[in-house]
């Protein structure tokens, strides 16, 4: 065999490995539809969770409020030690659709919770949270359309030795104005991660936490309902004029 024969072989076997490599596993957690029985009641159905990090489930089986689903998150949590980083990541999805005469104005996502980082260390111990929010318009007769938005974090993520040792988080993103686009059926996807790194003699962690109540992803009418979400994906609805 010549040495250009060789070359080509060898670049074949690497393509090879490279295709016949395992895809990671996923673990998937499904969840019994909620359909609205009240009027003014919206109908969330095709709910699951997936990650391909963890075990599922991570937010853990919701509970129908009216139109809120209560998840609470205890397993959502990621933890470093001794220069070991771990990443949990977590994707809750499902389809929502509005009752007869009204639209999806906004939906929100926001939550909270907390880290703790420790030793003597340098920023490459940190804790980090971070995701996004994703919808696709399904409503009957329109050409579908997907919008996407990260999550903000306040404090500003990461949170890195050796000037900060941990305190209380929250992370949002919004979509807004969706009201003139009529969307009456989506698909929605909330991506969330948790991340940490560490150093010798360091630990890093960071988790959801209930301190002030549980995840909530809601459909609600009135504004002044968010003040009550600690986890919430929130769709404003008005009728139609």
């Amino acid at each position: 065999m010549s040495a250009k024969s060789g070359i080509a072989l060898a670049s074949c076997l690497s393509l090879l490995c490279f295709v016949t490599a395992p895809a990671a596993a996923v673990s998937t957690t499904n969840y019994d539809p909620f359909y609205g029985t009240e009027v003014g009641e919206v109908d969330f159905y095709d709910i699951d969770e997936t990650s391909t990090t963890d075990e599922t489930p991570l937010f853990g089986q919701p509970v129908r409020i009216g139109n809120t689903l209560l998840f609470y998150p205890a397993a959502f949590v990621s933890e470093s030690a001794d220069g070991n980083p771990d990443t949990t990541q977590g994707k809750l999805r499902m389809r929502i659709s509005t009752y007869p005469g009204t639209f999806f104005e906004e939906i929100i996502v926001s939550e909270f919770g907390d880290y703790l980082l420790t030793g003597p260390g340098t920023d490459a111990t940190q804790a980090n949270v971070g995701g996004s929010l994703q919808i696709m318009d399904l409503t009957p007769g329109h050409f579908p359309d997907i919008i996407q938005v990260a999550l903000e974090s306040v404090p500003a993520a990461p949170y890195a030795l050796p000037g900060d040792s941990g305190g209380i988080f929250s992370a949002s993103g919004r979509i807004s104005d969706l009201l003139p686009y009529e969307w009456t059926d989506i698909y929605l996807i909330f991506t969330d991660t948790l991340q940490t790194t560490s150093e010798a003699g360091t630990v890093s962690f960071i988790q959801k936490n209930m301190i002030q109540g549980p995840v909530a992803l809601t459909i609600i009418p009135e504004p002044g309902c968010l003040s009550l979400l600690v986890l919430g994906l929130v769709a404003l609805k008005r009728r139609r004029a």
